[in-house]
């Protein structure tokens, strides 16, 4: 079909007993075919993916996720070596980039799957030829929903089914869960820009008013500045500059202190065992945060400078 970009059986096999190394542990194992890593969207790390001519040959590979490599193999490199599922060896051909945290994945994450080619797993671990479920990718993601009904199209009359009977062939749409995924996170993200902003409201107020009243009790200081022959713009510019130099220091010292905290939670989290997602810190976004903190300081500092500006001489000295 044009709609569909790859396709790849899925063929699962749950807790199963894996062998290698003098180790045993329970894995889940996927049968797959040389698509599948474009499907999943998985990299390799080292070694190769599984070939066509894998599954043409039904050939005893496998190749790993990250974290199920170093439960079968510890710190020795697994590439050559091989595994034993139900007494029979498959040899380790590849090893796949870490993923870490996934959005979404049905079973185990990618990082803790053994992939093996699905005809491999017909033929020496089901021994059958059923392809009971597959996966497959729409060239465009908002028009999955039509493209699901042209592969039921496609398969109904290969299977004896109506492609209008849903309980006929049960299909599962990633998109669904994500379109509910994204608009929950561009929710969040509206809820902390208006948090943000309210934030640098209430932090603007804050600044004129320490500034107003800085002006309120410099005022002996403003008009000696004046009387020895300091201009309204220099007293202008100093307080602007005061204001400035006030919001860098707080706004690099905040952004530390969030860095720290986010840390210190992360830390705790880890501590206690819970699985914890990576945390990406954008240098980009936390310069552009800066200069918003600073150009807001500075702003509310405008009208206290004016302030100061047109204290009177007299007036400052007589007081």
């Amino acid at each position: 079909l044009a709609a569909v970009e790859n396709a790849t059986p899925n063929l699962e096999l749950w807790n199963h007993i894996v062998r290698a190394a003098g180790r045993t542990k329970v894995l889940h194992l996927v049968g797959v075919n040389e698509r599948a890593d474009r499907v999943r969207n998985m990299q390799v790390e080292r070694g190769r993916f599984l070939s066509r001519l894998d599954m043409e040959r039904s050939a005893r590979v496998a190749f790993l996720g990250p974290e199920a490599a170093t439960r079968l193999f510890g710190a020795e490199d697994p590439l050559g070596r091989t595994l034993q599922i139900d007494s029979i060896g498959f040899r380790v051909v590849g090893i796949a980039r870490a993923k870490g945290e996934q959005l979404i994945n049905t079973g185990n994450r990618d990082d803790l799957i053994v992939f093996l080619p699905y005809t491999a797993v017909q033929r020496w671990l089901l021994r059958d030829d059923q392809v009971r479920e597959m996966i497959f990718s729409p060239r465009v993601r908002e028009q999955s929903d039509a493209t699901i009904v042209s592969v039921r199209q496609i398969l109904a009359p290969h299977h004896g089914f109506d492609y209008e009977n849903d309980t006929a062939l049960w299909f599962g749409n990633m998109w669904d869960t994500l379109k509910v995924i994204f608009a929950m996170m561009m929710a969040m993200r509206l809820f902390l820009y208006g948090a943000g902003l309210v934030t640098l409201l209430v932090g603007a107020v804050g600044v004129m008013n320490i500034m107003f009243v800085a002006v309120g009790e410099r005022t002996h200081e403003i008009g000696l500045r004046k009387a020895v022959g300091a201009r309204s713009r220099d007293v202008f510019a100093q307080f602007l500059a005061e204001a400035a130099v006030v919001s860098v220091v707080a706004s690099v010292l905040g952004a530390a202190l969030g860095l720290l905290l986010v840390e210190a939670f992360l830390a705790a989290q880890r501590a206690e065992g819970q699985v914890v997602g990576e945390v990406v810190v954008d240098p980009l976004t936390i310069v552009v945060l800066l200069l918003a903190l600073i150009a807001t300081a500075v702003v509310a500092g405008v009208l206290p400078a004016r302030a100061a500006a047109r204290v009177s001489p007299s007036e400052a000295l007589r007081g």
